[in-house]
């Protein structure tokens, strides 16, 4: 008993430790890109101008895989399904199990959002994907280290591992259409952080089907998905010379909620400091629809269709920190008949 107690102690310690060198090694690669510029950019922040817009709900229908139209010029959501008297395990538990047997493996980490311009306003940082995972999880992380997300985002390396191709595979109406020919897979990439991450607005030259595979507590963390119509193209992408990606929007929005118990109400703010703001609130109130995405559950996102996406927490404030979520794209074309 003792022996075994002396063990734990010791991977007790272990673990704090490398998540100590972790965090360590995390804020000295970030910390040049705070100091004394941090305060400036806080405050102009904080000075800038925001309005609030009154979003849709998405006339997103639930519908099954076999009335799927691969030629769907509206996202479509398709509900999750399980039945309840299969006992599963937690689909969290399988993917971190299975991401575990690539422990080694070196992943690049995204530190900031790579929408950020300024100087070392967003680089990636080398290390084991085990470390990852073990900060990840860690009960005393937010999330953000010297005040910038940390993000395992479109990491496209998953699919060598066995264990994780064995859990996490194409939807069937996807591997349906590969298998008969009507489509051409491009890439599936996993997205895996915590609370708070996001992905600023941009589109993909690709049908993207999106599917939440994961999350920590399945009740707890999802993923909100601002959508907007390739229409509302123009006043999106702003100025290029203030954009690192030519598919990614310079306007900026923040997603707040109301703080409820049980099911909190999502607000997005969009910011005044784009040129065009009157006209753009006009597109987004009439165009923008949103969406929450849970566990197991799936959304087609059409070629050419603007989407923003952010791990968020669905209860009370308890839960804000230490979820994450796990999500999986599939980027695809149609195949000319």
């Amino acid at each position: 008993m003792c022996d075994l107690r002396s063990s734990r102690i010791v991977r007790q310690l272990v673990v704090e430790r490398l998540h100590s060198r972790i965090t360590t090694n995390l804020h000295r690669r970030v910390s040049r890109s705070f100091g004394a510029s941090t305060t400036a950019v806080n405050k102009a922040q904080h000075e800038q101008s925001y309005i609030e817009l009154n979003f849709k709900q998405p006339p997103l229908v639930p519908v099954g895989w076999d009335q799927f139209n691969v030629t769907a010029s509206q996202p479509v959501l398709f509900k999750a399904y399980q039945d309840p008297t299969i006992s599963q395990p937690s689909r969290a538990v399988q993917l971190l199990s299975a991401l575990t047997k690539g422990r080694d493996r070196i992943v690049e980490v995204e530190v900031g959002r790579y929408d950020d311009t300024r100087l070392d306003g967003f680089h990636q940082v080398s290390m084991r994907l085990g470390q990852y995972l073990d900060w990840l999880q860690s009960e005393r992380t937010d999330g953000r280290v010297g005040g910038k997300q940390v993000y395992l985002a479109q990491w496209i390396g998953h699919g060598e591992i066995e264990a994780v191709r064995d859990i996490a595979f194409p939807p069937p109406v996807l591997s349906t259409l590969i298998t008969r020919g009507r489509v051409d897979l491009y890439q599936s990439a996993l997205f895996l952080g915590p609370t708070g991450a996001v992905t600023p607005l941009h589109y993909d030259p690709y049908i993207n089907l999106f599917h939440l595979q994961a999350s920590s507590a399945s009740n707890d963390y999802a993923k909100h998905i601002l959508l907007l119509p390739p229409s509302a193209s123009e006043l999106m992408r702003g100025s290029h010379a203030h954009s690192r990606h030519h598919n990614t929007s310079t306007l900026d929005f923040q997603l707040h909620t109301d703080g409820s118990h049980e099911c909190p109400r999502f607000r997005v703010t969009a910011s005044c400091g784009v040129s065009g703001t009157s006209k753009a609130r006009d597109v987004i109130e009439r165009d923008a629809v949103t969406c929450i995405l849970r566990e197991n559950e799936t959304l087609l996102i059409p070629r050419g269709w603007w989407h923003r996406v952010e791990n968020v927490a669905l209860r009370d404030a308890s839960c804000k920190h230490g979820g994450w979520t796990a999500g999986l794209s599939y980027w695809f074309l149609p195949r000319q008949q």
